[in-house]
């Protein structure tokens, strides 16, 4: 058996290399005659994936195709349910309206003129405020009605005299007719009253506004551009909808029902909008049913799917003829690899690799050659030294690759307004630098170059999904005039950026000898105020927040000084640009927030009546990480209570970055901390983000408060705020406050939270408790009196 097992296997093994052999013979003469470059990967590839992307492509329009054909019919079917369901209710409501009239006729003709005021007495008749009946004898006189009428007569009605010529019992359905005491639309629905013998005796009528068959258009299930319509079989709209319009009076072609159910396409009463469009006629009354769904709005859903389905498909095409494109490049490329590689070496050594601009290095190498130039020549070569206002700030907050594709931007700008033969460098971070050769020492054109890069760099920029302003603070130094080398022009023209910043940024400026010095004076203040944190020579002062009415202290505004041992006091003017610039601003505040809170705690536990405490937040605080927690943990630290915080942030913190502005806020909200806009109207909030944002008061800037009452713009806009916040329900302060007339002017106008030196300057924490104990003093003695 073992042996009839080997042999079997043996035998197997042979007849598989057989056909082994045959496959490799069949596959060397099917590609006998395929030309060789066609087995070559750059050409096989590419072949096989434009067939496969031909085949997939097909399918995918059959798919769409098959999804829009469905979306339709679903369109169709939902429009034919919401005919069958408007149907169902006119039909019930038309019934119910001819049951009162009939059941009214039968009152009258039972029980006389009183009948119709028992039924309206026994609650038998439908509500007054929608539906009005009443009663004409055959001379249209009204007798009888559930509303008092300002013509009690009808005799001249188109309804009256269309019963009274009628011999038969028929509901009739009048046309919209404007009330002739209320002006209001109505439709009047009638039967005829017959006496004894049969003859006319008056009619019983009862009007509704027309819209009350145009109720039930729900914008849920129609859209904002659907149609529902009450059509009479005489071709005149009793009314019509089409999202909130409500209309009637149309004159148009009645359709046949038949030939309109699910119907797509643009119908007389459709005004331009194609719909699928369903029209029933009522069972038993004059009138036909019409309901139409826009396609606009039927098919958005599969044209959203649609474009999904075609992006995505596209982004797979993409990718896979990115691969293929790689996998072909890969089989000639081979040899050139090493050539590539070096030179992509040697670029990197002297560029930068995100901008792909000239680096460090090469600035010296093209500056050298530009002054040995302009040596030769006689020209001026002009150095411009140019740094990002606040990139630091978009850096931080939305992210490095956002600050990389800002500075990929700029770089882009920077070299389209410049000659091919200038350069650009980027010296690091949002440091770059221009050189400009060839230029006329007499001559307008580097001036005119740098203000053209300078306004194509102010120019908006689109960064993840928003759009932000982005400036530049420029310094310029000039061969021969600032400098004969390369390292002294660079110098002077970074002292003159430097200046440039200091005046507002935004804005350029060429060297000055003084500059130097300042620049000096500028570096040593950096060094101190690095220092002044660890060496304990900040301070928080407070001013008062006081009610203009009682003259009591209802909060107090944490401000911070800086005492230099050598300097003396620093102004907050100086001090505070220069640490949101470092990146100082963030410690500096964060002790600024726990120093207060625990100030907050020490009156409180000095007996003193609470106060909130107003802390400024900068934007490179607010939008740094773990804001949130910092916060948290100041209050836990202290025992402060949050709902006597209030963090003061400015417009133009809030609208760089609103969505994560509004987050971070609600997260504090939570824990009970408050907050104000300082300084509103300086910025440029949008007032519908403004209702929405989770903020407790508005302070007016000083600079509006300065020069009241006497402006008369001031005045308009401190009004127009005030205004503005009691509609909003915020509290508003005025800050700057220094005279009586200002005092009165607000209080006048709403305002009675004030701030400024007519009250108090900042002081200590000692005067502050002063000021609440003879704050509290003076209540004590009132209540005891």
């Amino acid at each position: 058996m073992a042996q009839e097992m080997k042999t079997w296997k043996t035998a197997r093994g042979a007849s598989e290399a057989r056909i082994a052999g045959l496959a490799r013979d069949m596959a060397r003469r099917a590609t006998r005659h395929v030309p060789p470059r066609f087995l070559e990967a750059y050409v096989f590839f590419p072949c096989v994936t434009l067939l496969f992307l031909l085949v997939f492509w097909c399918s995918v329009a059959y798919t769409i195709r098959i999804e829009y054909e469905t979306a339709v019919s679903a369109a169709a079917e939902s429009s034919r349910q919401l005919a069958d369901t408007y149907e169902a209710q006119a039909v019930r409501n038309l019934a119910e309206i001819d049951r009162t009239l009939k059941m009214v006729a039968y009152a009258y003709a039972m029980k006389g003129d009183h009948a119709l005021e028992e039924m309206e007495d026994r609650q038998m008749l439908p509500p007054a405020i929608v539906f009005h009946v009443a009663i004409a004898t055959s001379r249209g006189e009204v007798i009888a009605s559930s509303r008092k009428l300002p013509e009690p007569r009808v005799a001249n009605e188109p309804f009256f005299k269309a019963m009274s010529g009628s011999e038969g019992d028929s509901l009739y359905i009048g046309q919209v007719e404007r009330n002739a005491g209320s002006g209001a639309p109505e439709i009047v629905f009638s039967r005829r009253l017959a006496d004894a013998s049969g003859r006319f005796a008056g009619i019983v009528m009862l009007t509704v506004d027309p819209s009350y068959f145009a109720s039930a258009y729900d914008t849920a299930q129609m859209g904002r551009h659907g149609f529902l319509g009450l059509l009479g079989t005489d071709g005149i709209m009793r009314v019509q909808r089409a999202g909130d319009d409500v209309s009637w009076g149309a004159a148009v072609a009645v359709p046949h029902a038949r030939g309109v159910s699910g119907k797509l396409g643009v119908m007389p009463w459709d005004a331009g909008v194609a719909r699928f469009t369903n029209v029933r006629a009522l069972h038993g009354f004059p009138l036909v049913a019409i309901v139409g769904l826009s396609r606009e709005e039927a098919l958005s859903r599969f044209r959203r799917d649609r474009q999904l389905y075609v992006w995505s498909s596209a982004a797979g095409s993409m990718l896979l003829l990115v691969l293929t494109a790689i996998l072909s490049a890969k089989s000639w490329a081979l040899a050139r690899n090493r050539a590539r590689t070096e030179e992509r070496i040697r670029h990197m050594a002297t560029h930068d690799a995100l901008t792909g601009l000239p680096n460090r290095s090469l600035l010296r190498d093209r500056l050298d050659q530009e002054l040995e130039h302009a040596q030769r020549h006689g020209y001026a070569v002009t150095v411009v030294f140019i740094d990002l206002d606040n990139f630091k700030l978009i850096n931080d907050s939305l992210g490095h690759r956002a600050g990389d594709e800002l500075l990929k931007a700029v770089s882009s700008r920077m070299r389209s307004c410049l000659r091919q033969a200038d350069t650009v460098v980027r010296l690091g971070g949002d440091e770059f630098v221009l050189v400009l050769g060839n230029e006329s020492s007499d001559g307008p054109g580097a001036y005119l170059a740098i203000e053209r890069v300078r306004e194509a760099i102010s120019e908006p920029v689109e960064l993840v999904g928003q759009t932000y302003q982005v400036t530049c603070s420029m310094g310029m130094a000039s061969y021969p005039i600032d400098g004969n080398d390369a390292e002294t022009l660079l110098s002077h023209a970074d002292a003159a950026m430097y200046r440039a910043k200091e005046l507002g940024r935004n804005n350029s400026q060429w060297y000055r000898p003084e500059m130097n010095a300042r620049l000096r004076d500028r570096l040593r203040r950096q060094k101190q105020l690095s220092e002044a944190l660890a060496r304990d020579q900040f301070r928080v002062v407070y001013q008062p927040q006081v009610d203009a009415r009682t003259r009591k202290i209802f909060g107090v505004e944490a401000l911070l000084r800086w005492d230099h041992p050598a300097d003396g006091p620093v102004s907050p003017m100086t001090f505070i640009p220069l640490a949101e610039e470092t990146g100082l601003i963030v410690p500096i505040g964060e002790w600024v927030l726990r120093s207060a809170c625990r100030q907050g705690v020490r009156w409180r536990r000095a007996g003193l009546p609470p106060v909130s405490i107003s802390v400024n937040v900068s934007a490179r605080q607010f939008l740094h990480d773990g804001w949130a927690q910092t916060v948290a943990s100041a209050l836990d630290d202290s025992g402060f209570d949050a709902r006597y915080l209030e963090l003061e942030l400015t417009e133009s913190l809030i609208m760089q970055d609103l969505e994560r502005c509004v987050e971070t806020m609600k997260r504090l909200q939570e824990m009970g901390v408050r907050f104000s806009i300082d300084d509103f109207g300086t910025g440029y909030s949008s007032l519908s983000a403004l209702k929405h944002l989770p903020i407790a008061r508005l302070k007016i800037d000083k600079s509006f408060v300065r020069e009241l009452p006497q402006r008369e713009d001031d005045r308009a806009i401190v009004m127009a705020v005030i205004s503005m916040s009691r509609r909003l329900n915020l509290n508003v302060i005025a800050e700057g406050v220094e005279t009586q007339a200002q005092v009165d002017f607000l209080c006048e106008n709403g305002c009675d939270e004030i701030q400024g030196y007519y009250f108090s300057r900042p002081v200590t924490p000692a005067e502050i408790g002063a000021m609440l104990a003879a704050q509290r003093g003076v209540a004590s003695a009132r209540e005891d009196a």
